[in-house]
């Protein structure tokens, strides 16, 4: 199929002039009719989302991908519930704030506005389609999707659904642009589409990560890739640390908020490791450990002798995406918060009962969040009330962390006079 990339572009700021007419209502009517559309086009996704699978597993995709790529009726009913929770959220346009009155009389504010034009390069996700489209929907900005070849035909489906949608209230179905094509060019010319893309947003593994990073003339957040870390002190509630530890690997282990390592203190109840190490084992999940916590979980190595290894050097530092843990003993709070900060970013969770410590870490890790008592699955756009998220950005300059509504704005200077001229 033959695309017109520029024109994809030249209709795309087209269409953001028209959509930032577009009033508050009126954006929330079109994602409650693409939500219905979605809903009424389910079974055309699934059958769309198969192709996509059964190509994805007969090329020998790993499991991590696979997991992202599938697709059923209780995952499309989530994303779309996701959709009403971004409608149910205030309004982030024509806010005004910082307002001033200047000693010459002129009024002075910032006024939030849409960035533009989002552009979003995403891989193996097709919820990540209804999941932009809804936030730059509710922000006002107009989206072009390039999704990864394993899942065109399913982003096809959905898109397909949304421009629908479009149709149905008589708007420009530009609003919504999606690249259908597999080819990989199209990534290069949005990195380069300085006159018309505002924001690219990679979503994906390290390689697309770090490739944006280094290659995009775009602004771009860059973050999303990232280790996790718990840390469990000598203060830890036995079940809490077991269960919190548990569902931050198991829940879903191939997404970028799973727990890839624990750091034990060397003064807590052994028990503690064993019993959290135990039900994990249970669950398959293989653990690479240090000598001492080797040591320590002897009495498991006879029922899982496959599943219990000393780490190497490259497994400190990993994102595993899949059922592999990391586990270290430390000897202090310290070491474990200078480890973190050396091999983090993303999502670092405590679990103490001393107040000392949470506060400790709490201050010290420099991660796009960080969580006392808590699964590190939490650091999720929905689970944090935005609704859903456009990605999770491990970067510090203009967002950090889940990047809902309000991370997909700016803002412009309103003066308003009654004939002041500088003098």
């Amino acid at each position: 199929m033959s695309i017109n990339f520029n024109e994809i572009c030249i209709s795309a700021k087209t269409a953001s002039r028209e959509f930032s007419l577009l009033d508050a209502k009126q954006r929330n009517q079109i994602l409650l009719r693409i939500a219905s559309r979605v809903l009424e086009s389910k079974n055309e996704i699934l059958d769309a989302n198969k192709i996509d699978y059964d190509n994805a597993k007969e090329s020998g995709a790993d499991d991590h991908i696979l997991d992202r790529l599938y697709l059923n009726e209780e995952r499309i009913d989530a994303i779309v519930d996701g959709v009403y929770q971004v409608v149910e959220l205030e309004d982030p346009l024509d806010i005004e704030y910082d307002t001033t009155v200047r000693p010459n009389g002129l009024n002075v504010s910032k006024r939030s506005v849409p960035l533009g034009v989002i552009g979003a390069i995403y891989e193996s996700r097709p919820n990540v389609t209804l999941d932009i489209v809804a936030l730059c929907v509710k922000s006002g900005n107009v989206s072009i999707l390039k999704g990864g070849s394993d899942t065109l035909s399913t982003n096809n489906a959905i898109v397909s659904s949304i421009h629908k949608a479009f149709g149905d209230l008589k708007l420009n179905p530009d609003i919504v642009q999606f690249i259908n094509s597999s080819d990989r060019k199209y990534v290069d010319s949005m990195l380069n589409a300085i006159d018309y893309i505002d924001l690219i947003i990679p979503r994906g593994g390290a390689q697309l990560v770090n490739m944006v990073r280094e290659k995009s003339r775009v602004p771009a957040i860059t973050g999303g890739i990232g280790v996790c870390h718990i840390y469990v002190d000598e203060t830890a509630d036995k079940n809490k640390a077991i269960e919190i530890i548990y569902n931050s690997k198991v829940q879903r282990p191939s997404v970028c908020n799973a727990l890839d390592t624990v750091i034990f203190n060397e003064n807590i109840n052994k028990d503690i490791i064993i019993s959290a190490v135990k039900k994990l084992l249970e669950s398959k999940v293989e653990v690479r450990v240090d000598t001492q916590c080797f040591d320590i979980l002897s009495s498991l190595k006879e029922d899982y002798p496959n599943s219990i290894c000393l780490a190497s050097d490259d497994d400190w530092g990993q994102e595993f995406l899949s059922l592999i843990l990391s586990i270290r003993i430390t000897d202090s709070i310290e070491n474990a918060i200078n480890y973190i900060n050396q091999y983090g970013g993303h999502s670092e969770a405590i679990i103490s009962e001393n107040p000392d410590n949470t506060t400790q870490f709490l201050k010290a890790i420099d991660s796009s969040a960080v969580f006392v008592n808590a699964s590190t699955r939490f650091n999720d756009g929905g689970e944090l009330g935005l609704g859903a998220e456009v990605a999770i950005s491990t970067s510090k300059i203009h967002a950090r962390g889940p990047m809902g509504i309000k991370d997909l704005t700016s803002y412009k200077w309103i003066i308003i006079g009654e004939g002041q001229i500088r003098n």
